[in-house]
């Protein structure tokens, strides 16, 4: 094997010809599930399109400032030129906000301290009944 070229074809496009593209995704804004602690998860960074080369945009951009913790935007969701489809499960999963780990522990110490509150709060009732009936 050499780093120099043996064959090269090379193929003539019309306007009309139909033809399939890789295109990057570069999502645009920050979700607020990533500012409330969230993770981006971006399982697909290109997207492969179908349709005339004039139509195929240069890369695709879906808004994700909507995003909250559990939400994604699906490739049947992307908003694409007239003329162009995605080639792809429509369900497959574009863009997507996670929990992170640190929100799920903060969420199993708030659902341990709710409950060591709420017992706190029903001992110190039980307590102060205790202490009315003994007068």
């Amino acid at each position: 094997l050499t780093n120099h070229f043996i064959h090269v074809d090379f193929k003539r496009l019309t306007k009309d010809s139909v033809v399939i593209a890789e295109v990057p995704m570069r999502p645009l804004g920050t979700a607020e599930g990533v500012q409330l602690g969230g993770v981006l998860q971006t399982p697909m960074h290109t997207i492969t399109l179908k349709g005339k080369p004039a139509d195929i945009p240069e890369c695709l951009a879906p808004d994700i400032s909507h995003l909250e913790v559990g939400q994604s935007i699906l490739l049947e969701e992307l908003q694409l030129p007239k003329g162009v489809v995605a080639i792809g499960r429509g369900r497959t999963k574009v863009v997507g906000v996670a929990t992170s780990r640190m929100m799920a522990k903060a969420e199993e110490e708030g659902v341990g301290e709710a409950t060591t509150a709420e017992g706190a709060k029903d001992k110190a009732e039980a307590d102060a009944a205790a202490g009315e009936e003994k007068k």
